[in-house]
């Protein structure tokens, strides 16, 4: 069964993108990192903002979000470059938007590696709580969310 992944690419300013870590760019190597990990990009699913990471109305983000929520279970991964290409607006409104994601049944993925897959102690007795769930990478996500 194929696992279908959006791509996720931001810069804060016109400027950035033409200077600096642009929205080709960033979408280049979201897509080599997707076929590295046997994801399949579903069709148009590159979505991208022009528009400060700190802000929680973003249209390209918010576009998104609203595919992911009228196809559930379509789509497994977000990817982007790194964490700060996500969001700029601190560790809460990092973990506001994955966890928005992770209600989806959607896991967000950075190209560089720093986000790791949650786990539940409790898996081999068939049970999972809240607190059961693990976050190996939480320090090192938070940490790249300043």
């Amino acid at each position: 069964m194929k696992k279908y992944a959006l791509i996720y690419c931001r810069v804060s300013t016109e400027k950035q993108n033409a200077e600096g870590d642009s929205l080709e760019m960033q979408e280049k190597i979201c897509k080599r990192f997707l076929e590295s990990k046997g994801y399949f990009l579903y069709e148009g699913g590159v979505y991208c903002d022009v528009f400060s990471g700190s802000k929680n109305n973003r249209p390209g983000y918010d576009k998104m979000l609203d595919f992911i929520k009228n196809k559930p279970g379509l789509i497994s991964v977000v990817v982007v470059k790194y964490i700060d290409r996500f969001g700029r607006g601190g560790v809460f409104q990092y973990q506001m938007m994955n966890r928005e994601l992770n209600k989806y049944g959607v896991t967000l993925l950075d190209t560089g590696n720093i986000i790791q897959p949650s786990n539940n102690t409790l898996e081999n007795f068939g049970l999972e709580y809240d607190w059961s769930i693990q976050y190996p990478s939480e320090m090192s996500e938070t940490s790249s969310a300043y």
